[in-house]
């Protein structure tokens, strides 16, 4: 049994178990947080209409969800706003099989950033966007007023100030006068027959459309006994439909003859459910906050206020419930198992990170457990301080007699209305914004009625009656004590946390109560903004903490042996400097020139955008980043002569002055002096980097090893040290003052290099000293199939790749909304997954003798990272494909490397002439990267990157096959295959 256990059935068997959870859960995935035995309730109804086949569709949770339900009340699907394909839909009108869905994207608590039609098929899949609206200045109500089919397809109404459009998808616009539209059009209908355009308005009136000034009235509030609101309207057979707020009826009227009778169900007045929406199109259907109604016949109507699920659906919920707990169970497991083995069998490399990381989980999960709950309380505690001091303002302002005087929807715009609604819009649009996220509702008492004189949204209009009786209610308590209360509530126009308090008259009498609050979807998106970002710097800042301390353990390691070499040999007369020094240097290169990683191309790009010289700013932006790779990369070649006659002291002193002095340019706003700076910059680094790597090679043979290891470890330390603590250093300042922190700490470079570097002239290297290969034999080299399979298939295309992360994933993640902060600290998740997959997966390859089929693995999870990025198009698509990348080059890379230096031609030609070539393709290939993504970006991205993606899986398949083809060519000749000797 225990050998079983220990099999590759077993693993396998884990994996399939595995990957079935995985089914399961993404099968069920929209019934997983549902009771499959309980049906699913309405909540925050917001609209509701039937299809052509009976089937009824219903929006709610504030428009969040959005459902269909078939004709025996059994949920055939369900679309949560989570999705990402709609965020707060206000309508959801079907029509020949497809749903339209008016939708809203918020911000700012209840303001409006913009809205659109979205169109979706049978099955609640995206299909296109036909109209979208985005705005500078935030509204507090939709311009959409109207979504509806006519014979042409399907058409909507869109407010202007000075008049209505009326807009066919895909077919044009009409535009039509109607003054005041901005402010006093509510809702609209259309008669496709005649063509006739009805819209009703906030001051209580129903109107057809004429010419925008001699409108035929339909309806007017004064008409009703009560307080009419006309609201909501839709049209179909010749009867146009109203619901009417005040009166809590469904207006039926009549165009032809203006015959106006109410649908007014015979119970109780406030016993009438208040119908805010309407859709009339296949059979009349109302919605009130938690119900969904369908007129039966004459006034009587079946109340829907939930619906069932399918014996379908039941099972993928409860499937989808054991997969997830399958899947986390395996993966616990796992974790467990990797962890353990990682503390038994792991370097110490290995365990140090590991114990880093999961060091830093615990320390920000216990900061946050200890600081969360208070900075909720703050933020709790924040708001309605906020809250107080409006309403306070607001009372203190309030223009009482006016207010009193309101009783009627057509004060609305009134002279009185516009005195109240001047000092409220006052308090809360100020130019301050302190209270911009919030809104404001004021409340009177007519006939011991609470109704609302005043709504910021202006969505109700002047008034509104209360769903109940001030007689023992909360609203009598606070204005006979005048005392405030705050609590929370959820309707169908969302769930809000708000303030009651009393508003007075001049004689201190109260006269009405005022509501403040801010939706709860804005709040928790503070509160787990908070969070999150609390978990991340803490996470991200602990980490880079932790390896910089470790870098500097070992850089005091080297000192102290250095020390001791100059004790014993005298000063300056050290050659065998310790590979810890050399460590130090690798870190503070790639630290200090990666700190502006993470906003670099942005800035770059706001750059080029301010110059017109004939190139796309995308190409202008890719130039900076390349000429610190072409300078890098022909100076850690043309170095050595410059080392070999100036001396090695001399030439890093100069090299250091250059570092820093690229750091000083790239202060200057321009782009010329941005890709000044970037040259200079690489002049610097790659003289230093060459010394550095000299001085490992002078070490003896059982040294040099562990010395080039360190050198690499060093470097991708800096990497993700650098690229994290620039972007954290851009949450608190702007980029010029991330360059100047960058210079100041440059400085450190001229230290370190002038106190170790200390030859007054290098010895002729051993690559000088090397035997020159001809011309012809180098060429014969190059175009070796081994060689230039390698070269133009994998090591060019890769490293061309691999800008993706320098330069277009910030601006592809910026534009998907990330900051440059979390920009900076995602690069700690390629960083981990490099540094916690490269030894295992690279040793896997090696030891099973496949490194070719390891390059080709490593390429195609290239491919697999761009297609998914252009395949989601969102954050998470693009943290997979950044630790996809981390996971590939991990192994990848130093595959690369050993498959090369494996080949026998590269043995018979000499490894230093080898590497040379190989190392001028990786900088040629790296230089050339920024301008290919700047070609995706002008391109488009989809295009862009599958043009990429595909030519990197081609290449790749054809590496292998050339690989294959001539292994076994050599196989007739012993010694010659490329792995024989790995």
């Amino acid at each position: 049994m225990s050998r079983f256990f220990h099999s590759k059935k077993f693993y396998l068997s884990i994996a399939i178990l595995f990957f079935l959870g995985l089914i399961l859960a993404l099968s069920g995935a929209d019934y997983l947080f549902v009771n499959p035995f309980g049906g699913l309730e309405f909540e925050g109804v917001v609209y509701a209409a039937k299809d052509e086949a009976g089937n009824l569709i219903v929006l709610d949770k504030a428009g969040e969800r959005l459902l269909k339900i078939d004709p025996e009340n059994r949920l055939l699907w369900k679309k949560e706003a989570s999705s990402g394909i709609f965020e707060a839909a206000q309508r959801a009108v079907p029509y020949q099989g497809h749903i339209y869905l008016h939708d809203v994207m918020s911000d700012e608590g209840i303001r409006l950033s913009g809205e659109r039609i979205l169109e979706l098929d049978g099955n609640g899949r995206y299909v296109g966007k036909p109209a979208t609206y985005l705005y500078s200045e935030r509204i507090v109500w939709p311009n959409i007023i109207g979504l509806f089919p006519t014979e042409d397809g399907l058409a909507y109404v869109y407010r202007v100030d000075g008049g209505i459009r009326f807009v066919r998808l895909g077919e044009g616009e009409e535009s039509l006068s109607l003054p005041g539209a901005g402010r006093l059009a509510r809702s609209a209908a259309f008669d496709p027959d005649t063509g006739a355009i009805f819209y009703s308005t906030y001051d209580g009136r129903i109107l057809q459309y004429v010419d925008g000034n001699a409108d035929r009235l339909l309806y007017h509030c004064r008409q009703a006994r009560g307080h009419s609101i006309p609201a909501e309207l839709s049209f179909h057979d010749g009867v146009l439909y109203a619901t009417d707020l005040g009166t809590r009826c469904i207006l039926t009227i009549r165009p032809e003859d203006g015959t106006v009778e109410p649908i007014e169900e015979d119970i109780n007045y406030f016993s009438r459910e208040i119908a805010y929406d309407l859709n009339a199109q296949n059979g009349l259907v109302a919605v009130s906050d938690y119900s969904a109604r369908i007129r039966t016949e004459g006034n009587a109507f079946d109340y829907l206020y939930s619906c069932s699920f399918s014996p379908l659906q039941c099972i993928l919920s409860v499937g989808a419930k054991a997969g997830v707990l399958v899947d986390a169970l395996i993966v616990a497991a796992v974790l467990l198992i990797f962890v353990l083995r990682t503390l038994q069998k792991g370097t110490f490399y290995a365990r140090m990170i590991l114990g880093v990381v999961t060091g830093s989980i615990l320390l920000s999960l216990l900061i946050i457990a200890v600081m969360i709950p208070r900075f909720q309380e703050s933020l709790l505690n924040a708001f309605f301080e906020r809250a107080q001091l409006a309403s306070a303002v607001v009372t203190a302002q309030l223009p009482a007699d006016a207010f009193t005087r309101l009783d009627s929807a057509d004060d609305f715009m009134g002279e009185d209305y516009e005195a109240v609604r001047e000092m409220v819009t006052s308090i809360f649009f100020n130019e301050t914004e302190t209270m911009r996220d919030l809104y404001c509702v004021l409340y009177k008492v007519v006939d011991n009625t609470l109704v609302i004189s005043y709504s910021l949204t202006e969505g109700a209009g002047a008034i509104y009656p209360y769903d109940w009786p001030m007689e023992g209610s909360l609203e009598e308590e606070i204005l006979t004590t005048g005392k405030g209360v705050k609590f929370q509530s959820s309707t169908s126009e969302g769930e809000y946390l708000f303030t009651y308090d009393p508003l007075f008259d001049d004689q201190g009498n109260a006269i009405g109560i005022i509501e403040v609050g801010k939706d709860m979807k804005s709040y928790r998106k503070e509160i787990n903004s908070m969070i999150f970002d609390a978990f991340v710097n803490v996470m991200a800042t602990t980490v880079v903490m932790i390896l910089t301390v470790f870098e500097l353990i070992h850089f005091f390691k080297g000192r102290s042996e250095y020390i001791e070499l100059e004790k014993s040999l005298g000063k300056g007369r050290v050659r065998e400097i310790p590979a810890e020094i050399m460590r130090m240097v690798s870190f503070l290169v790639f630290f200090l020139t990666n700190l502006a990683t993470a906003f670099l191309p942005v800035y770059a790009m706001q750059l080029s955008e301010e110059v017109s010289i004939g190139l796309a700013p995308e190409v202008m932006a890719a130039i900076p980043i390349s000429a610190e790779v072409i300078t890098g990369a022909i100076f850690s070649v043309v170095g050595v002569n410059l080392v070999e006659k100036m001396g090695e002291k001399k030439a890093v002193f100069f090299s250091s002055i250059l570092f820093i002095a690229g750091f000083v340019l790239r202060i200057i706003p321009h782009i010329g002096m941005l890709i000044l700076g970037n040259a200079v910059l690489g002049v610097g680094w790659g003289v230093i980097l060459l010394v550095a790597t000299m001085r490992i090679s002078d070490l003896p043979e059982e040294k040099k090893d562990n010395g080039f290891s360190q050198y690499n470890v060093a470097a991708l330390n800096g990497v993700n040290c650098g690229v994290v603590f620039g972007g954290f250093l851009v949450n608190w300042m702007d980029y010029r003052a991330v360059f100047i922190i960058s210079a100041i700490l440059s400085v450190s470079m001229l230290l370190v290099a002038g106190r170790y570097f200390n030859a007054q002239k290098q010895e002729k290297s051993a690559q000088a000293e090397e035997k020159k290969n001809g011309f012809f034999r180098t060429i014969a080299f190059v175009l070796n199939p081994q060689v230039l399979s390698l070269m133009l298939m994998i090591v060019a295309p890769i490293m061309i790749c691999y800008y993706f992360l320098n330069y277009l994933y910030p601006i592809i993640g910026t534009d998907y909304g990330l900051s440059e902060t979390y920009i900076g600290y995602s690069y700690l998740l390629n960083g981990l997954c490099v540094m916690l997959f490269g030894g295992v997966l690279t040793d896997f390859f090696t030891r099973k003798r496949r490194k070719k089929e390891g390059i080709l693995l490593a390429s195609l999870l290239y491919a697999l990272a761009f297609f998914l990025v252009v395949r989601f198009k969102n954050l998470p698509a693009l943290f997979a494909a950044l630790s996809l990348l981390g996971v590939s080059d991990s192994f990848g890379l130093p595959l690369q490397t050993g498959y090369y230096t494996d080949l026998r031609v590269v043995q018979r030609y000499g490894y230093g002439q080898a590497l040379g070539i190989y190392n001028l393709v990786v900088n040629v290939a790296q230089s050339i990267g920024p301008f290919v993504f700047s070609y995706v970006l002008i391109a488009g991205m989809n295009r862009g990157l599958m043009i990429v993606l595909i030519t990197v899986s081609i290449l790749a398949v054809l590496f292998f096959l050339i690989g294959k083809w001539t292994e076994r060519r050599a196989n007739a000749l012993p010694g010659d295959s490329p792995e024989k000797n790995a």
